[in-house]
């Protein structure tokens, strides 16, 4: 007899439109961008069926060799399990030993909250001491995804009642207890998780977009998992006996497969819509001291060296509560002379489309430089300055306003752009054409359209002005992403140690790429710098090395009309003169 298959059930599928699907579980996602996968999917959803079965079901509408490369994809990717596969969790044995340990019982008693009354572990829980009551002081929400939608429900009920909270995950192979949510302390909210959270789930900002479910995930579970969590959970709840307040700010993920324990500390947000304060740009605090100690570390002019820079700013690394989810170096070094280090995926590169999606999860941070403190910070800050540049919720100045109401305030976004007319006119075809996001043409401005507005602060005459919050943040609300007035670029965006450092290296940047695009697209010839005669014991290794490597390194002055010296340094294979690279 044939074997049968199935919809693995660990999966939730969305569906975007008749041809798309995309899945999604405890481990990530794939997009499904052919009728093929939708039609098999759909299949599957209502009946168990065998390879044969598909095939022929489909015959008239697909080739049997497209639905057969089709099948295996959707089985290699676990989408399509078969029926009688074996779904228990693999369970490292470090773990299994921690269950011979004994922990004294749990006195105090839980009100447990389980969002799934199916898959309810509560007879388990009063087997292991824990003394069930709706009255208790503590409430364990039991959750199979900490960004489970109905979790917003009850984060508000729990704040206006100013009762505390804690999340419990026993379900799949990442069991997390924590953190316990404490209204009444002005602490953070199951928001503030959340939103930080989703920004490690690229497939999640997605999943709030796309048209319908078209099926639930289910939890993963054995009596051995199950007893591992809960046993996580006392061990938990005693540590917080002797740590109180300050131990509710913790998540405790254990990944059952590898063993691997680890602690994420949850922050506040103070701009939360749901506990915090929406806040406004202040320009009163925007000092601008010209003499303010600016030093060159080797890495640009900073006010802060990159290794107390990483060190201040590190605790923004985590893929679980941070913004950063790591920072890891590319590959291990060949020499001393190089470093280079990546920080994770462009985080100001959101969609809700798949297609733009898919574009995106191949944009990522990453430093570089002559050590390895240069190259780590590197990375940590560009991944804040991508961070920095998403809206999160701040109030516009002017709201629903359009350009010639605001008059003189105002600026006009197109001006920033630099956009001809004619490419606006035929912004539709050069579009088509475009597979960066940062490099569409936008909507022409229409000064008559009412939008919001973001204040701005001229250092040139030291007054503020108003440009559109769409042209000043990434990810601003719109519902067309094809008709944006402007479409998010970080040229000209930095971080920095203090605002003037900050201020400086965004201006350095818009230089620099200015710079290179009148060299590059008029194809103008640039004099060649002699790195030779300018005596730096490092180039000269640097251009050592490159030849080990059978490459060349030239540097050509490429400086305008700024009279701010810009430099391209340009390699290419000595063997035939191809594979070149532009720095």
């Amino acid at each position: 007899m044939s074997k049968l298959y199935k919809i693995n059930e660990q999966y939730a599928i969305y569906r975007d439109n008749e041809s798309t699907l995309f899945a999604v579980s405890e481990d990530g996602g794939i997009i499904l961008d052919d009728k093929v996968y939708s039609d098999i999917v759909n299949f599957l959803l209502f009946k168990h069926a065998s390879l044969e079965q598909i095939i022929y079901n489909f015959l008239l509408v697909h080739p049997p060799a497209v639905l057969l490369r089709a099948f295996k994809h959707l089985c290699s990717s676990k989408v399509i399990c078969p029926v009688d596969s074996n779904s228990e969790l693999s369970i490292s044995e470090n773990i299994s030993k921690l269950m011979s340990e004994k922990f004294k019982p749990i006195f105090k008693s839980l009100n447990a909250i389980e969002l799934d009354q199916e898959y309810s572990i509560r007879s388990m829980l009063e087997q292991q001491s824990f003394k069930l009551s709706d009255l208790a002081n503590l409430s364990v929400v039991v959750v199979n995804d900490y960004l489970d939608l109905r979790l917003d429900k009850i984060n508000q009920k729990f704040r206006k009642k100013k009762k505390k909270w804690l999340l419990f995950k026993p379900f799949g192979k990442q069991i997390m207890v924590g953190p316990i949510f404490s209204p009444a302390d002005n602490n953070f909210c199951w928001e503030c998780l959340a939103y930080r959270l989703k920004m490690h789930r690229p497939f999640t900002y997605l999943q709030d977009n796309v048209k319908r479910i078209i099926q639930w995930p289910k939890p993963i579970m054995t009596e051995l998992s199950l007893n591992v969590a809960i046993d996580l959970l006392q061990q938990r709840l005693i540590d917080l006996d002797y740590k109180g307040i300050t131990g509710y700010s913790t998540i405790l993920s254990l990944n059952l497969t590898t063993g691997q324990l680890d602690s994420y500390q949850v922050y506040k947000r103070p701009q939360c819509s749901k506990c915090g304060i929406a806040q406004k740009v202040n320009y009163s605090s925007l000092q601008i001291n010209a003499k303010s100690p600016v030093n060159d570390y080797g890495g640009g002019y900073r006010s802060v060296s990159p290794q107390k820079t990483y060190l201040k700013y590190q605790h923004l690394v985590s893929p679980v509560t941070g913004i950063i989810p790591n920072i890891i170096e590319y590959s291990q070094s060949e020499s001393a002379l190089i470093h280079n280090y990546s920080s994770g995926r462009n985080l100001a590169l959101q969609s809700k489309s798949l297609f733009w999606l898919n574009n995106h999860l191949r944009s990522c941070n990453g430093g570089k430089g002559k050590s390895k403190w240069q190259a780590k910070t590197g990375a940590l800050c560009e991944a804040i300055e991508r961070y920095s540049m998403i809206y999160h919720g701040q109030q516009p100045c002017k709201s629903s306003t359009s350009f010639v109401e605001l008059g003189d305030t105002a600026i006009h976004p197109n001006r920033c752009m630099n956009f001809s007319e004619s490419q606006f006119v035929n912004r539709e075809a050069i579009n088509q054409q475009c597979s960066a996001f940062y490099s569409l043409v936008p909507v022409k401005f229409d000064p008559y359209h009412r939008v919001d507005w973001t204040s701005v602060y001229s250092l040139v005459d030291h007054t503020i002005k108003y440009l559109p919050s769409a042209f000043c943040y990434a990810q601003y609300p719109h519902d067309d992403e094809k008709a944006l007035i402007a479409y998010p670029d970080s040229n000209g965006c930095a971080a920095g140690n203090t605002h003037a450092e900050a201020i400086l290296q965004g201006t350095f940047e818009l230089i620099e790429r200015d710079a290179a695009a009148i060299w590059w697209y008029n194809k103008i010839p640039r004099a060649e710098v002699d790195l030779q005669c300018i005596g730096n014991d490092y180039i000269t290794s640097i251009i050592q090395f490159y030849k080990s490597k059978g490459r060349a390194l030239y540097v050509l002055d490429i400086t305008t009309d700024f009279n701010i010296p810009t430099f391209v340094a340009i390699s290419y294979k000595l063997s035939n003169g191809k594979g070149a690279a532009l720095f």
